[in-house]
């Protein structure tokens, strides 16, 4: 009778211990492509913002209204972010693009509507609520869009949002004290700045591909 052949026990752990050893090597380096990808995503994106809010000052001579995320402490004016809904985390209370809600008497303050400066506002991939958009602020004469870049600080320790603090005016932190377009930028406070952890306001991948900071861009 024919004798029939097959693995041993030992040579089948051997096998599953390479996989392992496989995958242990490659799944790091497949997920840091991912957030590699996804920051080249949102530095493209801030430039198309960029070139639209250039193109709508030209046209009226100040920037696009910012409103926070939460309408209900805005005086119901929403924010693009989570627009007319209330709230007090998160996305929902950072400074962004405004909208128009429904009733105002005044024109609409935004950059796809009437006039197309962007086709759509771009969510931020480093957001933990879905289709959440930039940070935006602005002053007379800059402005500055931000991420919550690879960390995902949506929701920070100490109720901080984001490592600029992209909530207006939370603890004297807020983005409006860490911009402003009095001075050359990026300032050497944004650069080297430190955020509510002790850690830097500019995410710099050559720091580990995960790590602390947002990625932003202001008005050169």
């Amino acid at each position: 009778m024919k004798r029939m052949k097959g693995f041993t026990l030992i040579e089948l752990l051997i096998v599953v211990a390479i996989i392992a050893i496989l995958a242990a090597i490659a799944v790091p380096n497949f997920l840091e492509a991912q957030v590699r990808s996804k920051v080249s995503r949102v530095k493209a994106d801030q430039r198309s913002l960029a070139t639209g809010l250039e193109a709508y000052y030209v046209d009226n001579n100040s920037f696009p209204a910012m409103a926070k995320g939460n309408a209900s402490a805005n005086g119901g004016l929403a924010g693009v972010t989570v627009p007319g809904t209330a709230g007090t985390s998160g996305a929902k209370k950072i400074l962004t693009f405004r909208v128009w809600a429904s009733g105002e008497t005044l024109r609409f303050h935004t950059i796809t509507t009437p006039q197309a400066y962007v086709t759509s506002y771009f969510s931020d991939p480093f957001a933990d609520s879905k289709g959440c958009s930039f940070s935006y602020y602005c002053d007379a004469n800059g402005w500055i869009v931000a991420s919550f870049g690879p960390d995902t600080d949506e929701n920070g320790s100490g109720g901080f949002t984001g490592d600029l603090g992209l909530v207006d005016g939370w603890a004297g932190t807020g983005t409006e004290t860490q911009y402003t377009s009095a001075i050359a930028q990026p300032s050497l406070q944004l650069l080297t700045g430190s955020a509510y952890s002790g850690e830097c306001y500019t995410y710099d991948p050559t720091n580990g591909t995960i790590t602390p900071g947002d990625v932003y861009r202001v008005k050169q």
